[in-house]
């Protein structure tokens, strides 16, 4: 049985701070230490880290002060996605400490798909997202239409119809859980790649 450790490096080893190989135009990557700020994004920038190296005290309150300081300069919002299991333990309150201000909870569930014995029932506000990759198609369709592309010139590049383009784009939506085509993106970004078939 895979441990609750493997599925949290192999969480962190696969979706955070990547950098996919294709980004939209105007969206530019930096790298500060351990993090990685993805900057231009309509609806605003993204820092991303596996984990923060270590860095404590001090030096991470710099750290954080030079991220609030790379977004102030271009006059953009931004986001800083904080883990349960990020390190220092103190991270939260030194994240508060310098500005930023917690969203609602959100919690990611990990585990081994053969272990899900069925559907979940969840009461209250929970609500249940299935994270599923996107395919091949769904994610150049979606790629294409966070670069402009309308459905007319991306059915044309990929010779499909834009009946085609309407499906992949509305299963790309519904995975990625957005609703509009300016959302794309960062949301984009934070998807893992499709394995190789």
């Amino acid at each position: 049985m895979v441990t609750r450790e493997e599925l949290l490096v192999a969480y962190d080893t696969r979706l955070r701070a990547r950098v996919p190989d294709r980004l939209p135009a105007g969206v530019e990557v930096e790298h500060d230490g351990p993090l990685v700020r993805l900057l231009g994004l309509p609806s605003g920038g993204f820092v991303g880290y596996r984990d923060l190296a270590g860095l404590d005290g001090p030096e991470l309150d710099a750290l954080i002060a030079r991220q609030v300081a790379a977004f102030a300069e271009r006059g953009e919002r931004f986001e800083w996605k904080l883990h349960g299991h990020d390190r220092p333990r103190d991270l939260p309150h030194r994240l508060r400490a310098a500005g930023f201000v917690a969203e609602a909870a959100e919690t990611v569930m990990i585990g081994q798909v053969d272990a899900v014995g069925g559907p979940l029932t969840l009461g209250g506000e929970l609500v249940l997202r299935g994270v599923v990759s996107l395919t091949a198609s769904e994610r150049r369709t979606a790629e294409m239409a966070a670069e402009g592309l309308t459905n007319r010139e991306i059915a044309q590049a990929l010779f499909v119809t834009e009946k085609t383009v309407e499906g992949h784009l509305g299963h790309a939506y519904r995975k990625l859980d957005i609703g509009s085509r300016s959302e794309l993106p960062k949301a984009l970004i934070r998807q893992p790649e499709p394995a190789p078939a």
